[in-house]
């Protein structure tokens, strides 16, 4: 089960609908893993997000050690993907400027 489905599907935490898993960085050992997430919202919807994210943690890491059949559950590190609102940002300015050379 991906990280992902374990939110949506498991974790009834309200402040998680809006959430996105945009990467998963797994060490070498499968010990440890770096979660990057992002949130289409405002600021204060990121940090309830990752409020809510730190929360479920436990909760995620023993749903993943139940489903899967490994000697270590890895420890969970969640962090903001700024890459990923960067983006957006960057494609919304590329659109407002070609609507502007095109006189919309």
């Amino acid at each position: 089960m991906k990280i992902s489905e374990i939110i949506i599907t498991k974790v009834n935490d309200p402040r998680l609908s809006s959430i996105t898993i945009t990467k998963v960085d797994l060490s070498e050992d499968l010990r440890h893993a770096k979660i990057y997430y992002s949130v289409l919202g405002t600021e204060k919807e990121e940090r309830d997000s990752m409020a809510g994210l730190q929360k479920a943690t436990k909760y995620i890491k023993s749903i993943i050690g139940h489903e899967m059949d490994l000697r270590y559950v890895p420890e969970l590190r969640f962090e903001y993907d700024k890459f990923f609102k960067q983006s957006m940002n960057v494609l919304n300015l590329l659109s407002k400027i070609e609507n502007e050379e095109a006189g919309i």
